[in-house]
């Protein structure tokens, strides 16, 4: 059989699914309504299952490629996209958000205008279930060291703000699907290692707030997170140097975190106390984690009576 050879676009615009058929349409929606016509859209639905893939209004010319069984992140599904993009640039949007009308325009422009830079990232705006705008609003704060930024905390609210130079990926590598929950922050930092990026500090994005959000379920990103730090602190260790201290306080504060919500909310007292003294170990002077180490040990000598709730506040 002959291959059919798909005509290649400027954008590949990448959009990841799982069980929101309602968000999804709002999201195909925005993306229908951009004023930069030049694009192929792939949406990539994790095995929703029949039932809800058939409430999706996919436009003309879509293509929807179903996992035949749950890879369980958004970065499996960017990474499935990406196999199957031909674009120049790659932009990402999760089915919850929404995109402005005008944001691959002003993205691609700001590309092209400055063609040694990896990506780009816009502002967005918090807005609630129904897109009506949240009362507090994060004020957008260029970055003067994206790397240094990356390695501290991730600055970029969300991947859908991000558009990318696909030869930029193809040079740095995938999302990472090992680290998930710190998958888009740990491409982000390897693409900002190697080439600059362009901020544009113009909101074009509706950043939705809803709690099936995968940031409040702090649990099960739990370990990719912490892998994802580990990762970072090994790469500055052996590249960056100057940034090692940043990278094992980064670290040892995540693991501190880590530590109180096994001991307050978990009732896992020996889980919690190794996640502290591998905080410790890591910056010995983390008084907050020494607290908490002998409180912690000292619960373990003696029985206790009260809830993990009142542990620790």
């Amino acid at each position: 059989m002959n291959n059919i050879e798909v005509p290649a676009h400027t954008v590949s615009v990448i959009v990841s699914a799982y069980r929101r058929a309602a968000y999804l349409n709002q999201a195909l929606e925005s993306v229908r309504a951009q004023s930069f016509a030049d694009r192929e859209l792939i949406v990539v639905d994790d095995a929703s299952g029949e039932e809800c893939v058939r409430q999706y209004r996919l436009p003309p010319g879509a293509r929807l490629i179903i996992h035949e069984s749950r890879r369980g992140s958004a970065a499996a599904s960017r990474n499935t996209g990406l196999s199957a993009a031909r674009g120049e640039y790659v932009a990402f949007l999760d089915e919850d958000d929404i995109w402005l009308p005008g944001k691959l325009a002003a993205q691609v422009n700001a590309l092209e205008k400055q063609p040694e830079a990896a990506f780009t990232y816009c502002h967005s705006r918090d807005v609630d279930e129904s897109l009506r705008p949240c009362a507090k609003q994060a004020r957008f704060r260029p970055c003067a060291d994206p790397v240094r930024e990356l390695v501290k905390r991730n600055f970029i609210k969300t991947p859908s703000s991000v558009m990318v130079r696909r030869s930029a990926l193809e040079e740095c590598g995938f999302f990472d699907e090992s680290v998930a929950g710190a998958a888009d922050r740990d491409l982000w930092l390897r693409l900002a290692r190697r080439h600059p990026l362009v901020a544009l500090s113009e909101p074009l994005v509706l950043y939705r707030m809803h709690p099936g959000q995968l940031h409040h379920q702090e649990r099960l990103t739990r370990p990719g997170r912490i892998r994802g730090l580990e990762k970072t602190l090994a790469w500055t260790e052996a590249e960056r140097p100057d940034l090692a201290p940043l990278a094992r306080r980064t670290l040892s504060h995540a693991l501190f975190k880590v530590a109180r919500a096994q001991w307050s909310e978990e009732n896992s007292a020996t889980d919690a106390l190794d996640a502290v003294r591998r905080a410790r170990s890591l910056c010995p002077w983390n008084l907050p984690a020494r607290m908490l180490e002998f409180r912690i040990a000292f619960s373990l000598r003696r029985p206790s009576t009260r809830t993990p709730a009142e542990r620790v506040q």
